[in-house]
């Protein structure tokens, strides 16, 4: 008996008209996201711009003047900034930046007895850059979906896991 005659003209117990309400409005929705994905992008790529060149201008030159002498190749405290300036972005990284940021910014770094001291100006950009810290790593991709196999999938899973 085909299945049609079973169903009364209808597939898995619903007409076609939701179906096709629902396909119209998914369909509709679909010209206004990549518009805004592409702006994001945008504005992403500027911020991170910006975060380089703030790194490069102030913060690189900042870490040489006031930091590298004590925490460079053989680092004290165990925070290396040597390795943090080659790769700011990187998550090892991080924990680095955190720690000296919360040094400037309560005048525990540099020590009093150090050679040279940084402005309150000085500190205070220091201390906003951590916020552009984010824009230096790569993007987040969004969260991982886990699927279910097909059942044409599964099966070529099995058989190609036993043979």
């Amino acid at each position: 008996m085909p299945e049609s005659s079973i169903t009364g003209g209808r597939r898995f117990g619903f007409t076609s008209a939701p179906a096709s309400l629902i396909a119209a409005l998914v369909l509709a929705s679909l010209p206004l996201r990549p518009a805004s994905l592409y702006a994001d992008d945008a504005d992403y790529e500027a911020l991170r711009e910006d975060a380089k060149k703030t790194f490069k201008e102030k913060v690189g030159p900042f870490v040489n003047n006031y930091c590298m002498r004590c925490h460079g190749p053989r680092p004290k405290a165990g925070i290396n900034l040597k390795s943090a300036l080659r790769s700011p972005g990187s998550a090892s990284s991080f924990l680095h930046w955190k720690k000296a940021v919360a040094n400037v910014k309560v005048n525990d770094m540099p020590p009093e007895d150090a050679a040279k001291q940084p402005s309150e100006e000085e500190r205070r950009q220091f201390v906003e850059w951590i916020g552009k810290l984010k824009y230096l790593s790569p993007k987040d991709p969004g969260p991982y979906v886990i699927r279910r196999l097909s059942k044409a999938e599964y099966g070529a899973t099995l058989r190609d896991l036993y043979g």
